[in-house]
């Protein structure tokens, strides 16, 4: 999974994809992984396909409010302003805080 760290922090997106995709052909619940190919192919205009990996990194790790943030991004970006309501009103029901509405 390092090489696939490194491979996105130095910019080789395209071995970073790789990295990824392979650590999670092994390991689907991989949160890096998951969310750095999200990130990777949101980039690259892939929202839709980006989104299905980083929406699975907030599944795997709720609280982590990074995750939501992106995503949240992410559709407000695409114009899926309905659908941020929603992620919206579930993050309050799981209890986080209130700064993602805040976003």
């Amino acid at each position: 999974m390092q090489t696939g760290i490194r491979a996105h922090q130095s910019g080789d997106r395209a071995r970073a994809k790789k990295m990824h995709r392979l650590k999670l052909s092994v390991n689907l619940e991989s949160l890096s992984a998951n969310y750095l190919l999200g990130r990777l192919l949101v980039g690259r205009n892939k929202t839709e396909q980006g989104s299905a990996f980083t929406g699975r990194a907030m599944r795997i790790k709720v609280g982590n409010l990074t995750f939501w943030y992106f995503y949240l991004e992410t559709l407000i970006s695409q114009n899926l302003t309905d659908l941020a309501l929603r992620v919206i009103s579930y993050s309050e029901e799981l209890g986080l805080p209130s700064t993602i509405a805040d976003k």
